[in-house]
């Protein structure tokens, strides 16, 4: 999958770039909660040796934007299904009722499980396998607009 963003910063082989969030992405703000524009800043590989200003062309493999994907949705919501079941085989046991303990369990363990990826992403773990590269300096004719920040 390749973007079309702007190098905002370059620290030793990497590069901070901005690049326009694509269609796919849709609303969900996850990259920058609370934003309401349509870019998003990340972390590439400066393999093309950019400079500040420059647009460049970013690649990421699709395998690996399907493997971020998948555990950004997937394990909160295997999160919610073993939280929903503790709370419902659990709740007479501490007599409270059943929908209201599993949901709120299940609520529990997707915060547990957003807490656990953003530590495991903060540390490294995943963020250097799903980098993206930069691999081409584009000229101004081949590029798209970038919002400025």
């Amino acid at each position: 999958m390749d973007e079309q963003g702007r190098v905002i910063s370059v620290n030793g082989n990497k590069a901070k770039v901005l690049i326009n969030r694509h269609a796919a992405c849709g609303e969900c703000g996850a990259c920058q909660i609370g934003r309401e524009k349509m870019t998003m800043e990340t972390m590439a590989n400066n393999e093309a040796k950019a400079s500040p200003g420059d647009n460049v062309l970013v690649h990421m493999k699709f395998i690996n934007v399907l493997k971020a994907t998948s555990y950004a949705y997937g394990i909160p919501l295997i999160g919610f299904v073993i939280g929903m079941f503790i709370g419902w085989f659990l709740a007479p046991v501490f007599h409270f009722d059943q929908v209201i303990a599993s949901f709120s369990l299940a609520l529990a363990f997707v915060v547990i499980a957003y807490i656990i990826l953003y530590i495991i992403e903060k540390r490294g773990y995943l963020h250097l396998k799903y980098e993206p590269i930069i691999t081409e300096i584009l000229k101004e004719e081949n590029t798209k607009t970038v919002e400025d920040n």
